[in-house]
């Protein structure tokens, strides 16, 4: 991680490690809901690609990848919401 100043490296490292939880959480949910990986794999592609994306200045990427570390959680929060919902409803069936 040359280059990035320790603030913005610190900042890049734990968005990014966001993110991936994020992802990671989202694809077991995908995979738990269809049992096909190649959902997971379009999936990891993409996540993938709009990194390449973000590769814009150095000093802007971090909080770039914490934005997308928020939103991957935030839709990751509500697939895990409304699962439990779900499911709570079908075993009061």
């Amino acid at each position: 991680m040359e280059g990035f100043f320790p603030l913005n490296l610190v900042i890049y490292a734990v968005s990014f490690m966001g993110a991936v939880m994020g992802i990671s959480i989202i694809m077991g949910y995908i995979y738990g809901k269809h049992r096909n990986l190649i959902y997971c794999t379009i999936i990891h592609l993409l996540f993938n690609f709009l990194n390449a994306l973000v590769m814009i200045d150095q000093n802007r990427m971090p909080f770039a990848v914490a934005i997308y570390a928020v939103l991957y959680l935030l839709v990751a929060a509500v697939m895990v919401l409304v699962n439990g919902t779900t499911s709570r409803r079908n075993e009061i069936q």
